[in-house]
């Protein structure tokens, strides 16, 4: 099954160690004892999700730690098939929110003038796919009961073409 998302607030008070560097690209994990402490006596990053994991669960979370957004993937320690730990990865959420906030404005700008293209481009097509009947329509509208020898041009082997034809061979 899929990991549980959901946000979650550390516990007031909870002891842990500064929160990384908002520029950060690392991971920082912290293995838990079942006791809830890691190897330099540092308590857990989400206080919930450890609880939650110590029953089995693995699942993301999202802690603010001095103003900062830090996503916090939990997962049980698992060995000789007893839960012995709680193994707790964390990461800032800044650099994706960074990420995400350029593709927006990038998408915001590109979009619009991808759609101005799109529409000009078709209105061109469209045009040039209108000319031969506009042709055969300037053509007919110049036949009069006066002047039967003005004829419709037949120009290529396409379906106008064979219209054009029919139309001259009525006259």
């Amino acid at each position: 099954p899929l990991p549980a998302v959901e946000r979650d607030r550390p516990a007031p008070g909870a002891e842990r160690s500064p929160a990384p560097p908002a520029t950060a690209a690392t991971l920082y994990p912290r293995l838990l004892n079942e006791q809830g402490q890691d190897f330099w006596r540092n308590g857990p990053w989400d206080t919930r999700a450890f609880s939650r994991s110590l029953a089995g669960e693995l699942l993301f979370t999202t802690v603010v730690d001095q103003g900062r957004e830090l996503r916090v993937y939990s997962v049980p320690g698992v060995r000789g098939g007893r839960i012995q730990g709680v193994i707790q990865i964390v990461a800032p959420l800044e650099p994706t929110r960074t990420a995400l906030d350029e593709l927006t404005r990038t998408l915001l700008i590109l979009v619009p003038i991808a759609l101005a293209l799109a529409a000009l481009g078709g209105a061109f097509l469209t045009g040039r796919a209108l000319q031969p009947i506009r042709e055969i329509t300037r053509a007919a509208m110049r036949i009069e009961p006066q002047n039967l020898s003005a004829r419709v041009p037949e120009e290529g082997k396409d379906e106008l073409a064979q219209l054009a034809g029919v139309l001259n061979g009525m006259l």
